[in-house]
């Protein structure tokens, strides 16, 4: 009942319906039995009337009594009232029902007393006669104004109660009926009202759960009706406010997602409510271990919690930059109070510095590299010029083996101006690459060529392998001889006299890869990652010859071919360089 709307109204309807047809019952059966009562009462009166006309005539006219009697015991017959007529001294002189010889003297009944005082008389009372519930009227006989008799009509109250106890039965069924009619076309009524406040909420439930709405009839034209097309307009609104805050949302997502900053907003209870790709990638995390979860478990960096809680304290934006541990990122946080409505947030950005912290550090080690390179030769040169100085006039042989060495030095510096230009203009993207089909046996017998001269001055020999069927490749063939030359003069290098350097190619998909293999001291592997930087030398390599640019720029080069080059080492057995050329599809 609690449940439903309908049931309640029907309950309460059939409530008002009850208790307003009980008073409307109550209220006809006493209006009916006073109608009834003063009815009786009046026929009594006016049966009184009747019998003592017919009386007054003839009354003292011994003569007629037996026709009066007669006359009476008729009239009581035709109107089923008892009929009783009492002298003026209380003396019965004729009762339709009784002797009037055994009847007592009826002087002291309140009608009888009543009608002798010249004015007719009703009665509610018991008769002890009869022994029952008797109504009387009573009406003087007069001849003029002298009060002959009294003539009195009775009835039964039982007769008017059985009556009344009919009359109500019929009336009970009736209002019974009426009531019923009145529940049911209440109920139906109720339920078509009811009906459309289900399809309505039914069609909640269905926003509820993200069902589709269903189609509302609109064949009502009363208040529900238009409660039913205000709920589709209301609808469509929601809908398309819906439609709008979801598109917000993914474009929100969209550009929170294709951010490069990682973002975090923390709300007032210290969780995560948000947190894009960037930030997941920055902590390696997934959205399950960040959303929801305390500022503390995602962050798990102290100088990045204790940036949240300062930003949180003070209600101002902090900054602060941290190393992190996963990753090694050097990221620079913000943290900044926002407000969304009445709740308060505090949102972090993260920006990856990495790349520029690692660029600044090249920078300075590209600084610190170059200053020790130029100092080298200009100290070796500022010495050989003092003891020029010295000995040009006493010593002739030392001070020209003096210049030749001075000579080197600028030769060495030369070397260093042009590659650093070299590879600027190579960084820059300046420099022209002059594609052409070359075949790779033609590329590799070159360098064998260029370099086997100085191989063998070490005591190294120097072979070629390669496949005559290998497809042509799109080179630049001057600069790629040159990152040969570059390769294999390291491997001359660093390879011990009786060792050997092996040249190969071979295709891969797409790519044919080049390799230089020596026998010689091999690269450490702490150190085999950072042999492309440029200037970078290893230890044992700072006091040969060498600018430390030549693998950088042969890095260079292949790159802007659209190849990739690496190498391969086990220290004391030997390194391998590869690089690789695209070929020229047919």
């Amino acid at each position: 009942m609690r449940k439903s709307l309908g049931l309640r109204l029907v309950v309460l309807v059939v409530l008002v319906i009850g208790i307003s047809y009980a008073v409307l019952g109550l209220y006809l059966s006493y209006t009916l039995k006073q109608d009834a009562q003063s009815s009786q009462e009046n026929e009594l009166l006016q049966s009184a009337q009747k019998v003592a006309e017919q009386l007054a005539p003839d009354f003292r006219n011994v003569d007629q009594k037996e026709a009066v009697n007669k006359s009476i015991q008729s009239m009581a017959q035709v109107t089923g009232y008892r009929i009783t007529i009492v002298s003026t001294d209380g003396t019965v002189l004729f009762d339709s029902e009784e002797d009037p010889q055994v009847m007592e003297n009826h002087i002291t009944r309140p009608e009888i007393a009543h009608a002798l005082s010249g004015s007719p008389s009703i009665e509610l009372r018991y008769s002890r006669t009869l022994q029952q519930q008797l109504m009387y009227a009573a009406v003087p006989v007069k001849s003029g104004l002298e009060i002959l008799a009294v003539a009195r009509t009775a009835y039964p109250v039982d007769l008017i109660e059985n009556e009344m106890a009919v009359l109500n039965r019929t009336m009970l069924n009736a209002l019974l009926a009426a009531a019923l009619v009145t529940i049911l076309l209440t109920a139906f009524f109720a339920f078509e009202v009811i009906k459309p406040l289900r399809r309505l909420t039914s069609q909640i439930d269905r926003y509820e759960t993200g069902a589709p709405p269903e189609t509302i009839l609109k064949s009502r034209r009363d208040e529900i009706g238009q409660l039913e097309k205000a709920f589709e307009r209301m609808a469509g609104m929601i809908d398309s406010r819906f439609t709008d805050l979801n598109t917000e949302r993914m474009q929100l997502d969209a550009i929170l997602n294709h951010m490069n900053d990682g973002i975090l907003i923390i709300n007032a209870e210290g969780n995560v409510e948000r947190i894009n790709l960037a930030a997941l990638s920055m902590f390696n995390l997934t959205s399950q271990d960040a959303i929801n979860r305390s500022a503390v478990e995602v962050l798990r960096q102290v100088q990045l919690i204790e940036l949240w809680k300062a930003c949180s304290a003070t209600g101002k934006q902090q900054v602060t930059t941290v190393e992190t541990s996963p990753g090694r990122l050097f990221l620079q946080g913000i943290a900044t109070p926002v407000t969304w409505g009445e709740k308060s947030s505090i949102m972090l950005i993260f920006q990856d510095l990495t790349r520029i912290h690692q660029l600044e550090l090249v920078r300075k080690e590209f600084v610190s590299n170059v200053s020790h390179e130029l100092r080298t030769p200009l100290s070796s040169m500022k010495a050989l010029n003092e003891t020029l100085q010295d000995t040009i006039s006493e010593e002739p042989e030392v001070s020209q083996k003096f210049l030749k060495k001075m000579d080197q030095e600028l030769d060495n510096l030369i070397q260093l101006v042009n590659e650093l230009l070299e590879l600027s203009r190579l960084e820059s993207g300046r420099v022209p690459i002059d594609r052409q089909r070359v075949s790779p046996s033609v590329l590799l017998q070159s360098a064998e060529d260029h370099m086997k001269l100085q191989a063998e001055r070490n005591g190294l020999e120097i072979m070629t392998i390669h496949n005559n069927v290998l497809p042509d490749v799109s080179a630049d063939f001057t600069r790629i001889d040159q990152v040969f030359t570059n390769l294999i003069h390291n491997a001359i290098k660093f390879t011990p006299p009786g060792g050997k350097i092996t040249l190969s190619a071979m295709q891969e998909e797409d790519q044919v890869v080049f390799t230089i293999e020596d026998s010689g001291i091999g690269i450490s592997p702490e150190v085999l990652p950072r042999i492309f930087e440029r200037f970078y030398k290893a230890d044992r390599s700072r006091a040969s010859t060498g600018t430390g640019l030549g693998l950088s720029i042969s890095k260079h080069v292949i790159e802007s071919h659209g190849g990739k080059i690496w190498a391969e080492s086990v220290e004391g057995k030997g390194s391998k360089f590869s690089f690789s050329l695209p070929i020229i599809q047919a």
